[in-house]
């Protein structure tokens, strides 16, 4: 018996309640997902909103870098599901394999970002402000939330925006501030990248499959829920980082 003949009876032995269990089981694992993130995003809002100043942080440049590569690895999966779904299987493992390329490249460009938000003093922890390094106005600047105007910081003193005469020195009051903008957004991308992590184990586990000569329905059917999860994580990833954008 071939393994053409093999392929054929794999498909007509797959049964269609197994196939629906396992798309609703995928699609409860990103409703799962997707009620977290709001949560954490939701959570973000309400603390800026209670806070007295507020740090706005600038976006790594690596953060914007990772979301043109998590895109591309998004396409590389649509052909990689194509070429599985047409039997041209060195095409579907190029295409895999690439995919799992640019996924730990948007790990190690995420790493890069977290490593630029450190130097300028931005910790998980949410360290007190008078830690904060870089350039005022460049990397980073508070706010006055009751206000919403921006603190003023001349010859290393802070100045109290809501004072007519810009005269009034704040910095106790800074220095014991701590600054959960960075918590929260190393605390975001890092959950995301915790995801991608995950969809990259998948990939690798489709990969040695794909190497080891799997075809038909029921390896296709794999790589189409890998194409899912890894379009969903793509989605999350460009929302996340447009919410610290404009939430910044």
């Amino acid at each position: 018996m071939n393994s053409d003949t093999l392929d054929i009876q794999k498909e007509e032995a797959m049964d269609p309640k197994m196939i629906k269990a396992k798309k609703m089981l995928l699609v409860v694992g990103i409703i799962s997902i997707i009620m977290m993130f709001s949560g954490l995003t939701s959570a973000y809002i309400v603390s800026r909103g209670g806070a007295p100043y507020w740090v706005n942080i600038k976006i790594p440049q690596a953060f914007w870098y990772s979301t043109i590569v998590m895109m591309l690895s998004s396409g590389t999966m649509i052909m990689a599901l194509r070429a599985a779904k047409s039997g041209k299987t060195a095409l579907r493992n190029g295409m895999l394999a690439l995919s799992l390329v640019l996924g730990l490249t948007f790990v190690y460009s995420q790493f890069q970002g977290w490593e630029e938000m450190v130097d300028n003093g931005l910790y998980l922890r949410g360290d007190f402000l008078e830690n904060l390094k870089g350039d005022y106005g460049t990397d980073y600047v508070i706010t006055e939330q009751k206000s919403g105007l921006i603190v003023e910081y001349k010859e290393g003193h802070y100045f109290d925006p809501s004072d007519p005469t810009g005269t009034k020195i704040i910095d106790e009051e800074i220095a014991t501030m701590r600054n959960p903008a960075s918590s929260y957004m190393t605390f975001l991308t890092g959950i995301h990248a915790i995801h991608v992590g995950g969809g990259i184990l998948y990939l690798i586990y489709l990969l040695i499959l794909g190497l080891m000569g799997r075809t038909g329905a029921e390896f296709t059917l794999k790589v189409n829920q890998g194409a899912v999860y890894w379009h969903f994580v793509d989605l999350l990833w460009i929302y996340l980082l447009l919410f610290l954008h404009f939430i910044h």
